[in-house]
């Protein structure tokens, strides 16, 4: 090979040498870390165009927990950007007030196409911003230190309001906050309880059936206003796979919206998944 056509080999590389670096840089910055779709998106499978818009299915969710990512890899091609990751429910370790999060086994992938002739060190930045909710949003949105405590007490032990009169202005209640801004009322003072519609049995793990283990998993959740389940943690966990066949089997689950009046709201409440052997 001449030096002339060393040059020119190594003119075509570059680009290829740079996409590679680049990569490591995403992944470094990106993987293992949580990241909020914008319209908390609850599809596993987004895909956007070179513009940042979804062209794909997306049904928004109630809020940054519906729309969480825990990325677990970045794959950065000529054309597009993949990121892969997890779907994760929080853990509330109730003595401590600790937190970690669970993979239950919700894969996501987001695949963003790239603008061409532009290198992807200058073109991801802007399309992540407008894919993903940036991180100066999310601080806006998180409780107050206050908001945080009181939840904390409430979790184990949601407030009895029955013997409280109720009121006659949504205004006069306060919602609970939960750890990533969504917020929820509870039952009393004029709130009403949601309803089960449909409810499947949970699947037994079968690992813990072989070992005769049993017990009861309590979730906090959230009804939304069409009924459905979100904004799901595990208060009480059991471990052996329980935990993750109760969350497989409550976010199937429909109610008939908490209400104030003829309202329907979004109200918190606690469930129990119980796991018998008969």
């Amino acid at each position: 090979m001449n030096a002339t056509s060393l040059f020119v080999a190594i003119v075509l590389l570059l680009p290829t040498y740079a996409s590679a670096q680049y990569e490591v840089e995403l992944s470094s910055t990106l993987v293992k870390h949580e990241l909020v779709l914008r319209n908390y998106y609850i599809d596993r499978h987004l895909e956007y165009d070179s513009d940042g818009k979804l062209i794909s299915k997306g049904s928004p969710g109630f809020g940054p927990t519906d729309g969480l990512v825990y990325v677990q890899q970045v794959q950065l091609k000529p054309d597009k950007l993949i990121l892969t990751g997890n779907h994760p429910v929080p853990v509330h370790d109730k003595a401590t007030g600790a937190r970690r999060l669970l993979d239950v086994g919700n894969s996501v992938t987001v695949e963003i196409s790239l603008p061409p002739n532009q290198p992807a060190s200058q073109s991801v930045p802007p399309l992540l911003n407008l894919v993903f909710v940036k991180q100066s949003e999310l601080e806006q949105m998180k409780c107050s230190t206050e908001e945080e405590q009181e939840l904390q007490r409430k979790i184990p032990n949601p407030p009895d309001k029955s013997q409280l009169p109720p009121v006659t202005s949504l205004d006069q209640l306060h919602p609970s906050c939960f750890p990533r801004g969504e917020r929820a009322y509870h039952v009393g003072r004029g709130i009403k309880l949601p309803k089960v519609i449909s409810a499947p049995d949970p699947k037994y793990p079968k690992d813990a059936r072989r070992a005769g283990k049993q017990g009861t998993v309590v979730l906090l959740l959230i009804v939304d206003t069409n009924g459905r389940p979100t904004t799901m943690s595990i208060i009480r966990p059991l471990g052996s796979g329980f935990d993750e066949k109760a969350i497989a089997a409550v976010s199937t689950w429909r109610f008939q919206p908490g209400k104030f009046g003829d309202q329907p709201v979004p109200v918190a409440i606690n469930v129990e998944v119980n796991f018998r052997l008969y």
